[in-house]
């Protein structure tokens, strides 16, 4: 076939052959396009391009290496943070639980203060055999409201600290609608 009655031989080099992957768009022919160990030079290969494809590799796996180092390191740093935040918050914790203890030890300990001035002042009541007066009853009802003040006032105001969590509605419920605030 000549040059004149093929349009296309004109656009291909009259070497190279159209099914031979490794020629077709002037394309550098690697070792998977022939049977040549990965090792060997190839047909039309220089040591020249060989070392070029060696040089633009070991780049290529530096860049990958530096780019993994960088990674690794900001997960390390944020691991670092994380454990750090975890330590404080279970430090944070602890004593809150430490507190919660000390104020529900307070809270009973108001309780049992309250039943025995209740029960004091209704013994004093019942086993009297003369009327009393208003003063002498002034110092038994200043404690027992200045101790239920002093609940009501630690249970509906927040109990004096931001920081800690609010109460049970329980507790709450029962000092709000004693005696009234």
């Amino acid at each position: 076939m000549s040059n004149a009655t093929n349009p296309n031989a004109s656009r291909q080099p009259a070497t190279q052959n159209p099914s031979d992957p490794s020629r077709a768009e002037g394309r550098i022919p690697t070792s998977s396009d022939s049977d040549n160990p990965p090792g060997a030079m190839q047909m039309g290969e220089t040591a020249e391009m060989r070392e070029r494809r060696r040089a633009q590799n070991r780049i290529a796996q530096q860049a990958f290496r530096a780019r993994q180092k960088i990674r690794v390191e900001a997960l390390e740093a944020e691991w670092t943070q994380l454990r750090q935040l975890h330590e404080a918050l279970n430090r944070a914790c602890s004593q809150q639980a430490k507190e919660i203890k000390q104020l529900e030890a307070r809270v009973e300990e108001l309780l049992r203060s309250i039943e025995l001035l209740k029960n004091s002042r209704d013994a004093e009541r019942t086993w009297s055999s003369s009327p009393t007066t208003p003063e002498h009853q002034y110092p038994q009802t200043s404690a027992i409201t200045a101790a239920e003040a002093e609940l009501r006032n630690f249970f509906c105001d927040g109990g004096g600290t931001s920081e800690f969590p609010d109460f049970p509605e329980t507790f709450r419920s029962y000092y709000t609608g004693y005696g009234g605030t």
